[in-house]
C-alpha cells in the first residue's frame, strides 16, 4: 500500500469537510428555531436548541487532530471540548438578546457547569500538551517509508525523479508534517524557454511541499538501505535540514490560550475556538465549527507554488508564487514564466521573449528584435536601424550605414548568443575565441 508524502491525510481531510457541513446544519437549525413561530413549531424550542448544540458538539470532536500523534490527539480533542463549552455559553447568551424571548430555563442551569468544564477542559488540554513536540521543535512525524526507484512526479516546470531506491523520513515542526529527507539522489529536470535544466541532489535530501509516493517498511529494509536504524536516521535527518529561515517558523507566542505564529507562508493567531490565518492564498477565519475564507480559489495554486528540495552539499531547488530558485555546485538559476537567468561560475545569460543577455569575465553580448550590442576589451559593437557602430581598444570611433552589414553582424551575433545560452545550460564554459573571430570576420568582410 502505497501513499503520498507531503500531503495532507485524505481521512483528516474527510473529517474536516464533515465537521464543517455540522456547521452548516447547526446554523440552518438556528434560523429555523428563529422562525419556530411563523412556522408554528415553538412546542419543539428546547429540541432544536439541543439539536443545534449536539451539531456544535459533533462537529468540534470530528476536528481533533489525530494525525500527529496520540499526545496531541488528546490535548486537541480537550481543547475542541473547551470551544464547544464557549460556544454553548456565547450561544445561551447571544440567542434570547436575537429572538427577544428568553430561552428555555433549562439551558441556563446548565451554564455553571459549562463554565466548570471549559476550565477544566483548557487546563488539561495546556497541561497535556507540555508533553508533545514544543512547536519550532523537530520531530519524526512518522515511521521511515520506502521511495522506489524511478519514483517520477511532475511539478510544474520541474520533473523529479528518484534516483535509486530509498527511505523517506517524515519529520514535523509544530503541529504539521513539514517535510520528509529522502535518502537517495534526487534527479530534478527543469523545463526552461531555452531547454531541460537537469540538476543532481546528492543524498541526502530534505524535501518540502513536493508529495512522492511512499509504502511502509520495517527496520530490516532501513538498515539494508542506509545501514542505520530507524532512530539513526531521524538524527541525520534533522542534521539535513536547511537554515531555519528556509524551514519554518521565524516568530512563535504559545500560551495556554493564545497562540500567534509568524513565517514566511502566514501568519496564524488563535484565540481559544478563533483560529485567523491570513497569506499569499488569503484570508481564513474559524470560530469554532464556522469557517469563513476567501482562500478556495487559491488553495489549488497555492499547493503547488511552494516547495523545495534540498541536498546538505549545498544544491537546492525551490519554487515560490511561480519563481523557482536554484543553486549547485556555485551555479544559480531563476526561472519565472517566459524568463530566465542562468549564472555559471563567471558565465551565465539572462532570457525573456523580448532579449538575450550573454556575459563572461570578458564580454556582455545583448540581443532584442532590433537592436544588438557587443562589448569586449578589444571592441564595442552596436547595431541599431540599420547602422553600425563600432568603438576600438584604443577609443576611436567608426561608424557604417551600411544595412548589410548591420543585418549580417545581427544574424552572427543573434546565433551566437543562441550557442553561449546552450553552452551555459550543458554546463560548458562560453567559447569567446569563436565570439571574437566570426565579429571580426564580418567586419573585415565590409571595410
Amino acid at each position: 500500500m502505497t501513499e503520498e508524502l507531503g500531503r495532507t491525510s485524505s481521512t483528516t481531510a474527510t473529517a474536516r469537510r464533515v465537521a464543517s457541513a455540522f456547521g452548516v446544519v447547526a446554523l440552518l437549525v438556528v434560523i429555523v428555531w428563529l422562525l419556530r413561530r411563523d412556522l408554528g413549531i415553538s412546542s419543539y424550542s428546547l429540541d432544536l436548541l439541543l439539536a443545534v448544540f449536539g451539531f456544535v458538539f459533533i462537529g468540534m470532536i470530528l476536528r481533533t487532530e489525530v494525525q500527529y500523534g496520540a499526545v496531541r490527539a488528546v490535548s486537541s480533542l480537550f481543547l475542541n471540548l473547551f470551544g464547544f463549552c464557549v460556544i454553548t455559553i456565547v450561544l445561551i447568551w447571544i440567542l434570547p438578546w436575537i429572538d427577544g424571548h428568553p430561552l428555555p430555563g433549562v439551558l441556563n442551569n446548565y451554564v455553571p457547569a459549562l463554565v466548570i468544564a471549559g476550565l477544566v477542559t483548557i487546563i488539561a488540554a495546556y497541561l497535556i500538551r507540555q508533553f508533545a513536540p514544543k512547536r519550532g521543535s523537530i520531530y519524526a512525524a512518522g515511521k521511515p517509508m520506502l521511495v522506489q526507484a524511478d519514483t517520477k512526479l511532475k511539478l510544474g516546470a520541474a520533473r523529479i525523479t528518484s534516483v535509486s531506491d530509498g527511505i523517506a523520513v517524515p519529520l514535523g515542526q509544530g503541529e504539521k508534517q513539514t517535510s520528509y529527507v529522502l535518502f537517495s539522489d534526487v534527479q530534478m529536470a527543469l523545463d526552461t524557454p531555452m531547454g531541460t535544466k537537469e540538476i543532481l541532489l546528492k543524498s541526502p535530501v530534505a524535501i518540502s511541499g513536493i508529495p512522492l509516493l511512499a509504502s511502509k517498511t520495517n527496520e530490516e529494509k532501513v538498515r539494508a538501505l542506509t545501514n542505520k536504524s530507524s532512530r539513526e536516521l531521524f538524527v541525520v535527518a534533522r542534521s539535513a535540514l536547511p537554515d531555519s529561515q528556509d524551514f519554518g517558523t521565524t516568530t512563535a507566542v504559545d500560551l495556554p490560550f493564545v497562540h500567534v505564529t509568524e513565517s514566511g507562508e502566514e501568519d496564524v493567531v488563535e484565540v481559544g475556538p478563533i483560529h485567523v490565518r491570513s497569506g499569499p492564498s488569503g484570508d481564513h477565519v474559524k470560530i469554532g465549527p464556522l469557517e469563513f475564507n476567501d482562500r478556495e480559489d487559491h488553495k489549488k495554486r497555492h499547493d503547488h507554488d511552494r516547495w523545495y528540495a534540498y541536498s546538505r552539499t549545498g544544491a537546492s531547488i525551490s519554487s515560490r508564487h511561480d519563481r523557482i530558485n536554484a543553486k549547485w555546485n556555485g551555479s544559480s538559476m531563476i526561472l519565472r514564466q517566459d524568463y530566465m537567468k542562468l549564472k555559471s561560475g563567471s558565465d551565465g545569460f539572462e532570457y525573456d521573449p523580448q532579449e538575450i543577455v550573454t556575459t563572461s569575465a570578458l564580454h556582455k553580448l545583448r540581443v532584442t528584435h532590433n537592436n544588438v550590442s557587443l562589448e569586449t576589451a578589444q571592441f564595442t559593437i552596436n547595431v541599431q536601424e540599420g547602422k553600425v557602430v563600432v568603438r576600438e581598444q584604443d577609443g576611436k570611433l567608426k561608424s557604417s550605414q551600411s544595412a548589410d552589414l548591420a543585418r549580417d553582424l545581427k544574424s552572427v551575433l543573434s546565433e551566437l548568443a543562441m550557442k553561449q545560452v546552450r553552452d551555459i545550460i550543458a554546463g560548458e564554459p562560453v567559447d569567446l575565441g569563436e565570439l571574437l573571430e566570426r565579429t571580426e570576420e564580418v567586419l573585415n568582410r565590409y571595410e
